[in-house]
């Protein structure tokens, strides 16, 4: 496999992954009975120059750190389910906090930041061993 993303080089991983994707598998993720994660793949390590291949995939709910071992990693809507709050105790009104529409940039940067996170972490683990 060709690699199409580099470490060292956030652009590369934005273009395979744009807001508009991690947005959209981020609030398929968050929903309470969302029975696949939505995200990235990481196919391959990294190699010296820091090169690697991702892809888009989706993925059976599991352990999260299970997920991570295995190069798929998804996002979740962080902040977003803070935006509104009860007023008047556990039944009272919705209060907006603000606007739900404004681009949450930082936790996509986050999640870019995760997957060059999770491709260097899967090229700094030992080399799985075959039993005959």
């Amino acid at each position: 496999m060709t690699p199409n993303a580099d470490v060292n080089d956030r652009g590369s991983i934005e273009r395979l992954y744009p807001y508009a994707a991690f947005e959209a598998d981020a609030g398929a993720n968050s929903m309470a009975k969302a029975e696949t994660r939505h995200g990235i793949r990481i196919e391959t390590v990294p190699d010296a120059s820091g090169a690697f291949r991702i892809a888009r995939a989706s993925h059976a709910p599991a352990d999260f750190e299970e997920m991570k071992a295995h190069g798929f990693v998804c996002p979740y809507m962080g902040r977003a389910y803070g935006f509104f709050r009860l007023s008047g105790g556990m039944r009272g009104a919705v209060t907006e906090e603000r606007d739900i529409f404004d681009p949450l940039r930082d936790e996509y940067e986050g999640f870019i930041d995760t997957i060059i996170g999770t491709a260097r972490e899967l090229a700094r683990a030992p080399a799985p061993t075959r039993e005959n």
